[in-house]
């Protein structure tokens, strides 16, 4: 690693991206081998594996951070419907066939999956319209149940569309102010229904810390770059000691112990260069860029794998390291293979289909 142009600053991001997502499977795979080894003893997986949502905190802190990092220059242009089907090409379609086959395993094999499912046609709808629905008492995910992080993003995107109208300052004064508005309507009045639960969430504004980490690199350059290593020295070691405190499902610790971390977490890494050497470094920024269909696809890579290794008797017989690292790399590969073979040359051929062409410019 080493100080970095702005040019440069998105390889680092990809690496982040490869670990919150990892993150978050490492989580579901020490729950599942808890599933089926409730008595299990200490393990190296319990010292933090509890806490791996944070990495969701990550992923809100980095989306926030790349919106206003790459359209920086494109406020007050009108150009909110080129953003909006930019977002949509990138997030909605794997997501929407991934969801298709959650509905398919819900109607012919229902037992694959660890919560209770229903098939109310309003929780169905709102599932591939990023519409939060409560279809069960105090479960409010979709589908596919880890795309209750697309509704925030989905949502985030909106308001960043609307605004693009504006000129950049105004803009992110507007976004501030009504994002904050927000939480201080939720802390005044808290919600039950899942959708004002959002729209007044904190996680809001792990999102627009991430984009005022972009404006002041867009101001300031790698201007300050010992304070900002600093930063990203405190931000690792406040997450680290947030372990202990395993799942965090309120907003304001939620915020406070993981988002704030995040956001010191996301501005130090960049600012750094990743120059990836050999297989092994290339392989993470890899990971970087499949990070979102392994983030989805693990619905289904967890259960599947989990259960190949309890016919081969080590989900139940294996420490419950062994089982997390084999479950966790078990979702890389899948992610990676969903990537490589559904996500990237559909999103490329979409790109091409549907995006507007930039006019080339006319030599006289």
């Amino acid at each position: 690693m080493s100080a970095s142009p702005a040019k440069d600053r998105l390889q680092s991001i990809q690496l982040l991206r490869a670990f919150a997502a990892l993150f978050v499977v490492v989580l579901h795979s020490y729950t599942r081998t808890l599933a089926a080894q409730p008595d299990a003893g200490p393990s190296i997986s319990s010292l933090f594996a509890l806490s791996g949502n944070a990495g969701v905190d990550l992923f809100f802190v980095i989306s926030g951070y790349i919106m206003f990092h790459v359209h920086h220059d494109d406020f007050g242009k009108g150009r909110s419907g080129s953003f909006l089907l930019k977002r949509l090409i990138r997030i909605a379609p794997i997501y929407w066939i991934l969801s298709t086959v959650a509905l398919l395993v819900i109607v012919f094999v229902p037992s694959m999956f660890v919560v209770p499912r229903t098939l109310d046609p309003l929780w169905i709808a709102g599932s591939y319209l990023f519409f939060p629905v409560e279809y069960a008492p105090s479960l409010n995910t979709p589908l596919l149940q880890v795309g209750w992080t697309l509704n925030y993003e989905a949502y985030f995107y909106l308001v960043l569309a609307a605004f693009l109208f504006l000129p950049r300052r105004i803009a992110v004064v507007g976004i501030t102010l009504l994002f904050v508005g927000s939480v201080a309507v939720g802390m005044m009045r808290p919600f039950a229904h899942p959708w004002p639960q959002m729209l007044t969430s904190w996680l809001l504004l792990e999102f627009l810390l991430g984009g005022f980490i972009a404006l002041v690199q867009h101001a300031s350059g790698n201007r300050f770059r010992t304070a900002h290593l600093a930063g990203l020295a405190v931000g690792l070691v406040l997450l680290a000691a947030s372990f202990p405190m395993g799942r965090l499902d309120d907003d304001v610790t939620r915020f406070v112990f993981w988002g704030l971390p995040s956001v010191l977490i996301v501005n130090g890494v960049c600012r750094l260069r990743y120059e990836p050497k050999g297989w092994f470094g290339r392989a993470f920024v890899t990971l970087g860029d499949a990070s979102y269909s392994i983030y989805l696809v693990q619905v289904f890579s967890l259960p599947a794998a989990a259960l190949v290794l309890g016919r081969l008797g080590i989900l139940t017989g294996a420490p419950v390291d062994v089982n997390v690292i084999l479950l966790t790399v078990a979702t890389a590969l899948a992610g990676w293979l969903t990537w490589r073979i559904v996500e990237r040359p559909l999103t490329r051929w979409l790109r091409r289909t549907l995006e507007p062409r930039e006019p080339r410019a006319v030599t006289p």
